[in-house]
């Protein structure tokens, strides 16, 4: 009611304003047609003042509206909160009662319950008596029955281990007579084998005096032959010893008296179906000392064909040394001596190919 108070006395005032507002309007046309009141001024200041006093008095009611809401919507927050506390108090309370109800029914289907598992369980104590009974006269049933099966097992065991020894004595026998077969027939077959070897024996034997008869002809013939070789050979020796020719172990060694340099020494050589002398052994390098002349030999040795790496004529390198230490060292002012020589002061060492001696 008090809002609406303020609604009319607002409008009101809004009511003098509007005639306030024709009159300055008559009096502004006035002064058009050519009259000037005072009285205008003093009309609009009135308005202002007005309008100011009704502008405070519009905000002090909106703020007490304002107040009055709040105060209202508290006042209606707290009966909502009283009317939810109630309503979930009486929820609650149906809840209880429905729950109350639900256990009540299962209290009573419990109690059915009961009853019937007593009954069940008089029943079954009845019945456990007899199954007991039943129990233990099945109990000396399987006593007695597990005696025989032990009987029975006993009873296999020994069987089965006198199966196990007539399976390895047949498998002994089976053996043993494979065995017995096997030596029969490698006696058989070696029996066969010393026979044949027997009859080889007596062929080679017969063979053999025949080879023997022969042997001994032609080992008369052979001596024979000898003889007259060693005829030939000593004429031979002294017709090369008249040559210059010197006879060791099997070879014909001879110094030539002309100086010449490696390469044609052993053109030299080759022309006489000869070559370098290669040394083999420590006494053909002392029978080869015996027979240098004051200015020295060549020997079939040279690094030639591969620097630093020996090798003797008939293509075999050099694996022993009958020389000085260090020798053959390749030396010389460039490092070019590439062949080996024989001194007559019994010294070996190295030399350039095409140097004459």
């Amino acid at each position: 009611s008090e809002i609406t108070l303020a609604t009319v006395s607002v409008c009101e005032d809004r009511t003098s304003i509007i005639e306030f507002g024709t009159s300055c309007e008559h009096i502004i046309t006035n002064k058009n047609s050519g009259k000037l009141h005072k009285g205008c001024n003093i009309t609009w200041n009135r308005c202002y003042r007005f309008a100011a006093q009704f502008f405070g008095l519009l905000c002090v009611v909106l703020l007490a509206a304002i107040i009055m809401l709040y105060v209202e919507n508290k006042h209606l927050q707290t009966n909502y909160n009283r009317v939810t506390d109630e309503r979930t108090e009486y929820l609650n309370t149906n809840a209880l009662a429905t729950a109350r109800d639900q256990h009540q029914d299962r209290f009573n289907n419990l109690s059915l319950e009961k009853e019937q598992l007593e009954n069940n369980y008089r029943i079954i104590q009845v019945s456990y008596s007899s199954v007991v009974e039943e129990r233990d006269l099945l109990q000396n049933i399987t006593l007695n029955i597990t005696k025989e099966k032990n009987q029975l097992q006993s009873l296999i065991s020994n069987l089965v281990k006198e199966k196990d020894k007539l399976r390895i004595l047949s498998n002994n026998l089976t053996r043993e007579k494979d065995q017995s077969e096997s030596r029969y027939k490698a006696m058989s077959e070696q029996s066969d084998q010393l026979q044949n070897w027997y009859n080889s024996m007596t062929e080679e034997k017969v063979r053999l005096q025949t080879l023997t008869s022969n042997q001994a002809e032609e080992r008369d013939n052979l001596t024979k032959e000898r003889d007259k070789l060693q005829l030939e050979k000593g004429g031979l020796q002294k017709a090369l010893y008249n040559f210059g020719w010197k006879y060791f172990k099997s070879s014909m060694y001879s110094i030539s008296t002309v100086k010449m340099n490696w390469t044609v020494g052993r053109q030299h050589c080759r022309k006489s179906e000869a070559d370098l002398v290669v040394i083999n052994s420590k006494e053909e390098m002392i029978f080869v000392h015996g027979l240098i002349s004051n200015l020295g030999a060549w020997l079939g040795l040279t690094d030639t064909e591969n620097e630093g790496v020996w090798k003797w004529v008939d293509g075999k390198e050099l694996t022993t040394s009958y020389w000085m230490k260090g020798q053959p060292n390749n030396g010389g002012r460039n490092g070019n001596d590439d062949c080996v020589l024989e001194s007559p002061f019994h010294y070996t060492g190295t030399s350039k190919c095409f140097a004459g001696y």
